[in-house]
């Protein structure tokens, strides 16, 4: 599978790389939110301020680095078909999926922890809005990781 995407890549034949949609890659983090709502609101309970951010970002961070690092998708991915690989060749490493999560979490956790909402939102907003962008659709974590986020549920040459 992540044969092909190199290839693809490597002749920058963009026509023969089909994205995952917008959607897909939208819908995927929302269903990862939902997954990890129950254990959050559980935190919320027991825990408050410093701990419960801290908690918070060691949950989301272990979910979503496991996830990418150990299947290359998350709950949320594979329930919309999507999973990330690696850009430049061979098997997607665990570094690539702390580096994919180190770069949207780690400021915003720090913007969140001095007080900063409005970085805390914006920030994500900055990482993501490069995947909009044909035609490689990768965000600043993709492209930081050298990552790429492909469709699982289409065949165009050889991806499924």
């Amino acid at each position: 599978m992540a044969c092909s995407v190199v290839f693809v890549a490597e002749r920058k034949d963009t026509d023969a790389f089909i994205a995952p949609t917008f959607g897909q890659r939208l819908g995927g983090r929302g269903l990862d939110a939902l997954v990890l709502l129950p254990v959050l609101f559980l935190f919320s309970v027991s825990l408050s301020g410093t701990a419960y951010r801290v908690a918070w970002f060691l949950l989301v961070a272990t979910y979503d680095i496991g996830g990418i690092a150990i299947w290359g998708q998350t709950i949320g991915k594979r329930l919309l078909g999507t999973k990330v690989v690696n850009i430049t060749a061979g098997a997607l490493r665990p570094w690539q999926a702390i580096v994919r999560f180190s770069i949207y979490g780690v400021p915003t956790l720090i913007f969140t922890a001095v007080g900063l909402r409005v970085g805390a939102n914006l920030w994500p907003l900055i990482v993501f809005a490069p995947v909009l962008r044909p035609p490689w659709h990768r965000g600043l974590h993709d492209v930081a990781a050298l990552t790429i986020v492909i469709p699982i549920t289409t065949e165009p040459g050889g991806i499924r």
